[in-house]
């Protein structure tokens, strides 16, 4: 995704990315865009490989599209699972536009997930354990796309509700704790300043992780691959921090698509950046696309095998109301996540 974000206004953000899915549907344009990435990657016999896999993304998508719109409201019930399988799908078809022997074996075809087995009578879904397996669909898609987890690594569902900015909110007024710090860029997409990007966040940053600004700064140049962090003069702004960001490749995080090309910023669905502290956890930041997946995987496995527990977190436990909310962000925003994958370009979709 090396051109600029467009930024798209419609009626219906949902109904329109679902349109721009139809042409994933028509199995000759899918077969034209195979072909040519499988060309790109120097597949052996493209043209084989993209008449063998076409029909597969094909019904994949149909079955998500499916799954994903079957109702017009969220039914707490049981719509956890069906994402869950429709996130599958979904996940399916993008494997095979890179992965063209895709399923080589029968171990990649578990979730690649687990929680744990036997739940305690003091059971909360927020501290909850969510384990990345050696095989299976998750950790053979994330490798794919250059995002590997280690086998072992566990998060609970309150760490990775903590980094989904649509979710901040209610995710501050039910667990108390603030993971994600607004960012706003200063800078036009234009300009070419040889220092960098200038951004800037809310001071009150600095006593959240209880440490000075050139521990940020270092903390944030450490994680990144590419990308540059320095401090910057706050001049008559005291209660913000001034940061520039530089990048080899890129002069403004609207001119491509892999925005801040850093772990620990993480945007919504408007276009907004955030970044995320994490509440100094030794959690690692992972691709807001995998933590829907993890979340939904948990989610629906309670759905699916401990019904009265699932109703009784529905009731009266005060996380329903994160995942009501969680449930709504999912169903518009993976299918968006995914087809900017497939499409190989970013947008944003505003309600105009």
């Amino acid at each position: 995704m090396v051109s600029p974000v467009r930024f798209i206004t419609c009626e219906n953000s949902e109904q329109y990315i679902w349109e721009r899915y139809l042409s994933w549907e028509n199995e000759t344009l899918v077969y034209q865009r195979l072909k040519k990435k499988y060309h790109a990657q120097k597949v052996s016999h493209p043209e084989r490989a993209a008449f063998k896999n076409t029909p597969s993304i094909v019904y994949y998508i149909k079955q998500a599209r499916a799954i994903f719109l079957k109702s017009h409201h969220i039914d707490r019930w049981f719509d956890p699972l069906s994402f869950y399988y429709g996130m599958m799908s979904l996940s399916k078809a993008l494997i095979l536009t890179v992965d063209t022997d895709y399923p080589k074996h029968t171990a990649i075809l578990r979730h690649g997930l687990s929680t744990r087995k036997r739940k305690k009578s003091d059971y909360q879904f927020l501290f909850d354990a969510i384990k990345i397996q050696k095989d299976g669909l998750l950790p053979h898609m994330a490798q794919l796309f250059h995002h590997s987890i280690p086998a072992g690594t566990t998060y609970t569902p309150e760490e990775l509700m903590g980094m989904i900015p649509e979710l901040q909110e209610s995710f501050q007024e039910v667990t108390g704790k603030t993971t994600l710090f607004p960012i706003q860029i200063h800078s036009s997409p234009s300009d070419s300043d040889p220092l960098g990007m200038l951004i800037s966040l809310d001071s009150q940053v600095l006593d959240h992780l209880h440490f000075p600004l050139s521990r940020l700064i270092e903390r944030l140049n450490q994680a990144g691959r590419e990308s540059f962090f320095q401090a910057e003069p706050a001049h008559k702004h005291p209660e913000r921090l001034f940061l520039r960001w530089r990048h080899p490749q890129i002069n403004h995080v609207l001119n491509w698509g892999y925005g801040f090309c850093h772990p620990s910023f993480y945007e919504n669905s408007k276009g907004d950046y955030f970044l995320w502290l994490g509440n100094n956890h030794l959690t690692h930041p992972i691709p807001e696309w995998i933590v829907h997946y993890l979340l939904l995987f948990a989610i629906g496995m309670l759905c699916r095998y401990e019904v009265p527990l699932w109703g009784e977190i529905l009731d009266t436990a005060k996380e329903s109301v994160l995942i009501e909310r969680l449930l709504r962000i999912v169903k518009r925003k993976f299918p968006h996540l995914i087809l900017q994958f497939l499409e190989g370009e970013k947008w944003i979709v505003l309600i105009g």
